[in-house]
């Protein structure tokens, strides 16, 4: 049962809805290191994961591998040499997914790895920023995310309703940043990750060519006609509330596509939509409700969310699913309205877009300039200037340091504390010192393996771990149950 603990804070709830098919889901998340001097990138990143196998109970995947670790919370590994990569469990609820990356946080905010002296910091920022300091590199790579959906296997037609569904939404729960005009002006957008995608589905996400919005993966532990469908489109939020909505309404907009559905209206270009930013006007090629043509994104991602809950509560199965939908619709609306408010008070609505441009508001003023849009003039008219490229350089480190699981260096920590916003929290709390009991959300695979990796015996008589098994040291071979099974059977209303 959801409720609120006071007028402010929002309580993401524990127990799953059920649904007439599940489909599970599931978040990967780069974080890249920056600072620290004389070790290498690649040195820090396996440091940190080294780091991380003392602080939670945990095994390595395979014998040798001493940076790929399973724990209660995923695989956490060394991914491409130079990059922290967080896989969290399988799950079937929103929420179980935004409590196991914010439980992977608060791990990663107690790992310290330094050099000479200096500390190194992971951050996740989906923006590209080498070619825009004044120093001529940048201090972090642009870092992705993949959010995992096992389903039922996906036609070209639904591949095209789930992508005109799902790419409004991320004006809800985009991590927010920087892109960049033509003219050289840093430009706000929902989600910057965006400007890699150039085409609707492909094979890999990584290299030099075309990012796809879709990826299909063979999953090996899943009968035909299931496949994993992997979304390369979005960035990962920081904020509890956005990750948990974008965990709720991503699945909801799949079950639309599997299930034929379509709003009477649908924009001209996904991409395109999917690059705007919350106030951007958004070219429909279908009549809008009002006959419209042009609407800004957070209205077309409001009305989205009231056509998808309608249709989720349509596939409800209990009176608890219909409340939980209803306060999805609730909290989906209010981000989006708060995303494109131009002058919102604090404690702004906690979603990343809100509080970063809170952040932003306040760190071009510090460089003098009364607000974001007097930057963008400056930066058009005159980019060397001292003072335009020390706000830019501000901004861009306030955007890379907001992910940041360093409770220190982390811009959306200070922007809790500065008030800009009230912290969300779960019903199920975090307690890193007891991860033998995981969310009911998260798939029964991953329960047992976390209750046998946290278990008093257990990292001392498990020697290698992975998805599916688990060895001890005594030769005994566990393999785990598998969570798919019953995706194969539509349950009974």
């Amino acid at each position: 049962m959801m409720r609120d603990l006071d007028a402010q804070t929002i309580l993401i709830p524990s127990e799953p809805c059920d649904w007439p098919q599940d489909i599970y889901i599931g978040k990967e998340v780069e974080f890249t290191p920056v600072g620290g001097r004389g070790p290498s990138r690649s040195e820090v990143a396996g440091a940190f994961v080294r780091r991380l196998a003392q602080v939670i109970p945990s095994s390595l995947r395979s014998p040798g591998s001493h940076c790929d670790i399973f724990t209660p919370l995923g695989r956490i590994y060394q991914e491409m040499s130079e990059f922290v990569e967080v896989a969290g469990p399988t799950c079937r609820s929103g929420e179980a997914v935004a409590w196991a990356f914010e439980a992977a946080m608060e791990a990663l905010s107690r790992v310290m790895v330094g050099g000479n002296g200096q500390a190194a910091v992971l951050c996740h920022t989906p923006s590209d920023y080498n070619d825009h300091l004044s120093r001529g590199e940048g201090p972090a790579h642009s870092t992705g995310c993949h959010f995992n959906m096992l389903t039922p296997s996906l036609n070209i037609d639904q591949v095209r309703a789930f992508v005109a569904l799902a790419s409004p939404l991320n004006a809800v729960f985009g991590p927010g940043g920087w892109t960049w005009s033509p003219q050289g002006a840093p430009r706000f957008s929902c989600d910057p990750r965006a400007y890699h995608v150039a085409r609707l589905v492909g094979g890999a996400a990584h290299g030099d060519g075309a990012k796809p919005y879709l990826l299909f993966r063979n999953e090996p532990y899943a009968c035909p006609p299931l496949e994993r469908v992997q979304c390369a489109a979005f960035g990962a939020p920081r904020s509890p509330l956005s990750s948990w909505l974008q965990a709720e309404l991503l699945p909801m907009a799949l079950r639309a596509a599997l299930a034929g559905g379509s709003p009477p209206w649908c924009g001209v270009d996904p991409i395109t939509i999917l690059r705007a930013g919350p106030r951007e006007p958004i070219a429909l090629k279908a009549p809008w409700p009002a006959r419209r043509k042009l609407v800004t994104k957070a209205a077309l991602a409001e009305e989205t969310i009231l056509w998808l809950t309608e249709f989720a509560e349509g596939c409800a199965l209990r009176p608890d699913a219909f409340r939980r939908v209803a306060r999805i619709r609730e909290l989906g609306v209010q981000a989006a309205r708060a995303g494109a408010a131009t002058a919102a008070q604090p404690p702004l609505f906690p979603t990343d877009i809100a509080i970063k441009q809170g952040l932003f508001d306040r760190a071009v003023q510090a460089c003098g300039f009364a607000d974001l849009s007097e930057l963008d003039r400056a930066c058009t008219a005159c980019a060397g200037d001292g003072n335009v490229r020390r706000a830019v350089d501000t901004l861009i480190l306030t955007d890379v340091f907001f992910s940041s699981p360093s409770c220190r260096h982390s811009t959306y920590e200070l922007a809790g504390r500065s008030a800009l916003f009230v912290r969300p929290r779960f019903e199920h709390p975090i307690d890193l010192h007891n991860l033998s009991r995981l969310p009911a959300g998260v798939a029964r695979r991953d329960r047992i393996r976390a209750s046998l990796l946290a278990s008093p015996g257990g990292q001392g008589n498990v020697c290698f771990c992975d998805w599916d098994q688990l060895h001890t040291g005594d030769g005994t071979v566990m393999s785990f149950p598998d969570p798919w099974s019953d995706l194969n059977q539509v349950k009974q209303r």
